[in-house]
């Protein structure tokens, strides 16, 4: 159970310190902006972030006249400097919805979570062997007590299965 709830600590450690950068380095809420449009070759999809403070000047081919627009911060771009789009509209759809302030949250909730069912863990391992005992089945040594927060903790953890250094054995019954 050490090696799990270590391995994913990291993990969900890793996602938070990934989305905090791409947070800064393109601040959200990420859009979709739709594609350049220009032909064949620039019709990625393109993602952009909130407004970097700067304006532009655009030009609308419906009524033939330039704005000035907001600059947005680029996420992926046609520009081949910002990763030249993205070429499959579910693709792009999808990176939206993985907005970095959210994967923050949900980062931040999912650790204190994990902090909870660790404390139920230590919790009932006291309850069941007195304190100062360690954690424990006293009939295999070295093995966890499989309580409902070990339960919960191999259930969490099955979200994360596809990722590199997953151990399947840790979520076998």
């Amino acid at each position: 159970m050490d090696d799990l709830l270590a391995w994913l600590r990291a993990t969900i450690e890793g996602d938070l310190t990934q989305a905090k950068a791409a947070d800064e380095a393109s601040p959200g809420p990420w859009v979709n902006t739709g594609q350049d449009g220009q032909g064949s070759d620039t019709d990625a999809w393109q993602i952009h972030g909130a407004p970097t403070g700067d304006t532009t000047w655009k030009y609308d081919r419906e009524t033939e006249q330039e704005t000035e627009v907001p600059v947005l911060s680029p996420v992926a771009t046609t520009e081949y400097d910002d990763g030249g789009g993205v070429w499959k509209r579910e693709a792009a759809d999808h990176i939206v919805l993985q907005q970095p302030r959210d994967t923050i949250a949900r980062c931040e909730a999912e650790l204190a979570l994990l902090d909870v069912m660790v404390s139920i863990v230590d919790q009932l391992d006291e309850i069941a062997y007195g304190e100062g005992q360690g954690a424990g089945d006293p009939d295999h040594p070295g093995e966890p007590l499989y309580g409902p927060s070990t339960y919960l903790v191999k259930r969490f953890a099955k979200g994360y299965r596809h990722r590199p250094g997953f151990n399947p054995e840790w979520v076998s019954d």
